[in-house]
């Protein structure tokens, strides 16, 4: 189904029942493969249960067929990439275009997202932080009792992968420890060289949000990063080399970027540095998503809104949006069938 740096995920289907489960093993049998598989099961057990965090149904310290420690889990339905995929290839298959993620789809992701940051954030007597939020650690499923065939505007976001989770403060033994997420999502770059604090995991949701409204990756285009050097008389790549700019070492160059998701495209082009042909499912989003996604990617981080913040202030607010939005496709809807018995 998918894999990582950590491990990878597998599905089974058992032989009587013919229930399919997801099952994560580690990559390898080496001790420090091993123990971020034990590390990332004492962490769901700690966790428990909350409707955005992607539950663990049991495990195994030596699973087969090499022995290794293994997470069972309930099957999703997409990650946040396959989701996206998938709905823009139903919109085509309608429509014969699709014009982007709506604004709803938008909303429901930040809405679920911050709800499960909270609840790592501030819903145990310790801090959890993450530390990797990203397309890939975020799991989508049908909402419950849902029986339409087709899929979703609204479905159910969940955070998933906690490998590389930490406390927030550290332990005082522990204190060395540095942001170790994934460089595409990482925060500023004054925060990468701190222990992890629970702005890094709000920073990253909203350059997920980015990817995924935009259809942008947040990070500096590779020019960017030449003119940065070439004025700094430090070496480069060339632009096109794509296995160097795949090196660790220069993905880490290249900064994570704040773009306004409620501007033309041709003023994101002049101003904040994007590709001049526009993405396929490019799409403006209206000022009120705009104002919650601008307040998740503030820099320092001080000035940025925390999960708390965002649970009880932005997301009722969400919900009031999202039920506007309902109500304003029915609108559509019925005008469309009125002016179709014209």
């Amino acid at each position: 189904l998918g894999s990582g740096g950590d491990g990878i995920v597998f599905q089974y289907r058992h032989r009587v029942s013919e229930e399919i489960i997801a099952v994560k093993t580690s990559r390898a049998t080496g001790y420090r493969s091993v123990r971020g598989i034990l590390a990332e099961i004492k962490q769901y057990e700690i966790l428990g249960a909350h409707e955005n965090i992607c539950a663990m149904l049991a495990y195994c310290k030596d699973f087969r067929p090499n022995r290794s420690p293994a997470i069972f889990f309930p099957v999703c339905n997409w990650d946040l990439r396959g989701y996206k995929t998938q709905w823009h290839a139903q919109q085509k298959r309608k429509t014969g275009k699709s014009d982007g993620m709506p604004e709803i789809t938008v909303m429901k992701l930040m809405r679920d997202i911050s709800l499960g940051l909270n609840f790592l954030h501030n819903g145990h007597p310790i801090c959890y932080v993450h530390n990797d939020i990203k397309p890939d650690n975020i799991l989508v499923v049908l909402p419950p009792d849902y029986t339409a065939g087709d899929i979703p505007a609204e479905p159910v976001f969940k955070i998933t992968d906690f490998g590389r989770t930490t406390v927030f403060p550290r332990p005082l033994e522990d204190l060395a420890g540095k942001w170790k997420g994934t460089y595409e999502y990482a925060p500023p770059r004054a925060e990468r060289t701190l222990p992890p604090k629970p702005g890094v995991d709000v920073w990253a949701l909203g350059a997920t949000m980015q990817k995924f409204a935009l259809d942008l990756n947040p990070t500096e285009s590779r020019m960017a990063v030449i003119r940065r050097r070439q004025l700094a008389r430090q070496e480069h790549p060339h632009v096109n080399d794509d296995k160097e700019w795949g090196n660790q070492f220069w993905r880490a160059q290249r900064n994570v970027l704040y773009r306004p998701i409620n501007l033309p495209y041709q003023t994101l082009c002049l101003e904040y540095d994007v590709p001049t042909r526009e993405p396929e499912y490019y799409r403006q989003y209206s000022t009120n998503l705009s104002h919650w996604y601008d307040m998740i990617m503030r820099t320092p981080a001080k000035f940025r809104v925390t999960s708390s913040f965002l649970a009880k202030i932005a997301v009722p607010f969400l919900d009031r949006q999202m039920a506007i939005e309902r109500q304003m496709a029915l609108s559509r809807k019925s005008f469309a069938t009125a002016a179709a018995l014209l």
